[in-house]
């Protein structure tokens, strides 16, 4: 499509590490081969964050879940898709998705206009792991 991907290479935070290789950053290197994962340990509202490391007008966010057998992939269900924008001391959500069912092995989200903001997070609403393949930002900087 010859849009940047503004997410990768960024820096990248989540609740936990499942274990030491599988960092939340494991999102954001541009790897889709399938054995490099983020991965948080079990809890309740778990969370992946990226920080675009400037202001962008965020128009499309693409989430490349973690493959295999159903049960691990059906594991990414009842999130939220955010974007945020740092106010003063407050952030603001400026955009904002509810995805009910799973996000199956792929899922996209389109803002339109852009939501404006730094910072881009996942949030489980339930309780489980929570752990993807990539996740890819599109917008133009504000």
């Amino acid at each position: 499509s010859g849009r940047t991907n503004i997410a990768l290479k960024k820096p990248a935070g989540q609740i936990s590490d499942y274990s030491a290789s599988q960092g939340a950053g494991n999102a954001v290197d541009g790897n889709r081969s399938g054995d490099i994962v983020s991965h948080t340990d079990w809890s309740c509202n778990a969370w992946w964050q990226v920080d675009l490391q400037g202001v962008y007008s965020v128009e499309d966010i693409i989430i490349f879940n973690r493959g295999g057998p159903d049960f691990i992939v059906d594991r990414l269900f009842d999130f939220v898709v955010e974007v945020l924008n740092l106010n003063g001391e407050a952030w603001d959500t400026t955009g904002k998705y509810h995805s009910a069912g799973s996000a199956g092995l792929k899922a996209g989200y389109h803002f339109e206009p852009g939501a404006k903001g730094s910072v881009v997070r996942i949030l489980l609403n339930g309780c489980e792991v929570l752990h993807m393949e990539q996740v890819e930002v599109y917008g133009t900087p504000v």
